[in-house]
């Protein structure tokens, strides 16, 4: 009886999976494809869907979703993931701690829904500390062989080791985070080498012979590019290393005598996969990379992850707003250095003012707020002025600032404060530009832009104005100020060093995850940066 209802289910499935203390069995099912791909991911951070920057977004869900589609109707799919899955940080700061935890649990569940059959951990899945982990541990199997795993100290349910067995084939799994990448948390796991010679026995107990030409050894790392290479020294019997930590993206596998080791680009990005010929030796595997684009979310239709990501983004906007109206921020006026908005410097620079105007910085914020984008602490930085400086503002609620017309009123009650906001991003979002300000010409920025101000000029709600604007990309993200400009002594530094200085910023913002076109293997190309800065830079002044 047990063995027809096994035969039931290989039959009405593409795998049967069975889970106890000690392993993860994967059963080959006789499909009549030979193919089995092997799909990683790994450093995802917390990131559901692409912040709407870049010129050609990458990542995102319904995306993802899209490509694992297509990959199920290619072969077998497997679908790994080496760690950092859950946070962008290894530790959650208590103002945003609720936003946070609200992603993790949605990505827990999206994760699970998209069936994820082996999950490494990394340091950034420990920023709830292991209670979080113990949750996941229930609704995705953890593989990872060198966590410490007796009485009290162990931190959450695993597996120590994995198989697969597809035609010919028997793929064999460990999982390997290094102790030193963990922070505070690497007491939780034993060595490297502790944990690989544990896990070839394990293996060697469960059939595996590494002089075996259809046996494989994949081992999941969350360690580094230069200690899984030293693991490839060591263990000269791993097939492949899948990486994770540091980020690095391998086009091409880096060898290390007949080991090879990949990682792929964070935020899902691009996707890994590593395709096993069931009926083939193993030097017939084959690795590539898929790049998550748009039009990848139209692999699966109809694609249910569109509708959740718009519901998400409505539920996660409110917790930020909520997180971020319990912060207080104060103008600070008392510094020697006061820092302006990009209004305080028209009077002067008319001519500059107007070529910012056509420019996308001068609508960086519209891109962001349309997005749902606008309380995500992770970006505001970027889209506007004075993030987190004392003398420009703290919380994302007041990215603009207020002040009433009584000069005897010196600060405006809460409640009112309230309304102002509500009615003046009200009239705001009415003028936003609703198209990508990208596909916009110069003279339409302009007028977005100049509609913009005129609000901020005309603005009054019960004698309160706009005294500060600090949304958008401005003059000050490039140009310093001293206090008492334009009075005061010129700079003393060169020229070429100020344009030196104005380059790192815009580097702060346009990094190679950002801007990749800008990029070639995570170096800048100087000839396409220069272009672009000279492309962007303000008339000079006369």
């Amino acid at each position: 009886m047990i063995k027809y209802l096994l035969l039931i289910i290989l039959a009405g499935c593409s795998f049967l999976v069975g889970l106890d203390d000690q392993s993860l069995s994967i059963l080959g099912s006789g499909k009549k494809e030979n193919q089995l791909i092997l799909a990683f991911s790994h450093n995802v951070n917390g990131e559901t869907h692409p912040c709407g920057c870049r010129q050609f977004p990458l990542g995102g869900l319904p995306q993802l979703a899209g490509q694992l589609n297509d990959l199920k109707n290619k072969g077998q799919l497997i679908y790994l993931d080496t760690g950092d899955l859950f946070f962008p940080t290894a530790s959650t700061i208590t103002s945003v701690e609720k936003s946070l935890t609200f992603t993790a649990h949605e990505l827990l569940d999206t994760y699970q829904k998209l069936g994820i059959n082996f999950l490494l951990p990394g340091d950034q899945d420990f920023a709830l500390g292991t209670s979080f982990l113990q949750e996941v541990g229930k609704k995705i199997p953890y593989l990872v062989t060198n966590l410490i795993d007796d009485g009290e100290d162990k931190p959450f349910m695993h597996r120590h080791w994995g198989k697969i067995e597809w035609q010919d084939s028997t793929i064999f799994f460990l999982g390997i985070v290094h102790p030193e990448v963990m922070g505070k948390n690497a007491s939780y796991f034993t060595s490297i080498d502790e944990g690989m010679k544990k896990g070839l026995k394990l293996l060697s107990a469960n059939g595996y012979d590494p002089n075996k030409q259809n046996h494989r050894l994949i081992v999941l790392s969350h360690s580094g590019t230069q200690n899984d290479e030293e693991l490839a020294k060591n263990y000269p019997q791993i097939d492949w290393i899948i990486g994770a930590h540091d980020m690095r993206f391998t086009q091409e596998p880096i060898q290390i005598g007949t080991t090879k080791i990949v990682q792929t680009l964070s935020r899902n990005h691009y996707l890994g996969t590593i395709v096993i010929d069931g009926r083939s030796p193993k030097a017939s595997d084959k690795f590539a990379m898929h790049e998550i684009r748009e039009e990848r979310a139209a692999l699966l239709n109809p694609n249910p992850w569109i509708k959740y990501l718009d519901n998400y983004k409505i539920r996660l906007e409110k917790i930020q707003a909520e997180e971020q109206k319990l912060l207080s921020s104060k103008l600070d006026n008392s510094t020697k250095f006061p820092l302006s908005t990009a209004a305080s410097c028209i009077s002067c620079h008319k001519e500059q003012h107007n070529f910012w105007q056509k420019t996308g910085h001068a609508l960086a914020y519209p891109t962001l707020a349309t997005a749902k984008g606008q309380h995500n602490t992770q970006c505001i930085g970027c889209h506007s002025l004075g993030f987190k400086n004392p003398q420009g503002f703290q919380s994302t609620q007041d990215v603009v600032r207020f002040e009433s017309q009584n000069k005897d009123l010196e600060e405006i009650k809460e409640d009112d404060l309230e309304k102002i906001r509500h009615e003046y991003w009200e009239k705001s979002f009415k003028i936003f530009p609703q198209t990508s300000i990208r596909k916009m010409s110069s003279k339409e920025r302009f007028a977005h832009s100049e509609r913009w101000i005129n609000l901020d000029d005309k603005f009054i709600f019960k004698n309160i104005k706009v005294s500060h604007n600090f949304a958008n990309v401005q003059c000050l993200n490039c140009h310093d100020q001293k206090g008492d400009h334009p009075f005061g002594e010129k700079s003393t530094l060169s020229r070429d060093s100020r344009i030196d200085g104005i380059k790192n910023r815009c580097l702060a913002c346009h990094t190679s995850d950002q801007s990749p076109e800008l990029y070639q293997k995570e170096k800048l190309k100087n000839t396409e940066f220069d272009a672009l800065v000279k492309k962007m830079s303000c008339p000079k002044i006369k």
